[in-house]
């Protein structure tokens, strides 16, 4: 009986030590390897995050993921004064910030919207205000200022980043419309 136990016991071992070892093999995948798997499968099945003009992106994304990733990245950094998931708008309170010996406000507002089925377009307004010299007797002055690309791009970055996309590339020129309707078919 003794005999038949660790005959039994022998051969349980035997057969799960070499698996049990095996992870200390050279054969083993390491994790790079697997990531780089990941990535080269999910390559085909990423499509990409592109402007189809100055201040309009189009997400090949669901609506309802579009929408939790564009107010997680504004919540994130801001305080939101208008939410409505029905008419697609964030708007943000104004932001003051001081940056190059200036003083600067700014106020994101987003249209999320359907494009066609899978598809959603998001337009992103900056308003971007310096706070100017005085004029009349006033300080309080605020005057239109051009540095909203620079946060619109961050905004757009970070939601494809909330949504395991790869980066857009902001600096290429938009898409035409017939362009993106070739896109789209291919």
């Amino acid at each position: 009986m003794l005999k038949l136990f660790l005959c039994s016991f022998s051969i349980l071992l035997s057969g799960c030590l070499p698996t049990y070892l095996g992870k200390y093999s050279s054969s083993v995948v390491e994790p790079e390897d697997v990531s780089r798997k990941v990535r080269k499968e999910a390559g085909n099945k990423i499509k990409p995050i592109y402007p189809i003009a100055s201040n309009k992106y189009r997400f090949h994304q669901k609506y309802e993921q579009v929408w939790e990733s564009a107010l997680g990245v504004l919540l994130a950094n801001y305080n939101i004064a208008i939410v409505n998931k029905e008419s697609g708008v964030i708007t943000t309170e104004w932001d003051t910030f001081y940056l190059n010996k200036k003083v600067y406000r700014n106020k994101i507002t987003l249209f999320i919207k359907h494009s066609s089925w899978g598809l959603v377009d998001v337009m992103i307004y900056n308003n971007v205000e310096t706070l100017g010299s005085e004029v009349f007797g006033s300080k309080s002055t605020w005057f239109p200022d051009t540095q909203e690309e620079k946060e619109s791009s961050r905004i757009i970055r970070n939601m494809a980043i909330s949504l395991n996309q790869p980066p857009p590339d902001i600096a290429s020129k938009p898409i035409a419309r017939s362009q993106t309707s070739k896109k789209i078919a291919n």
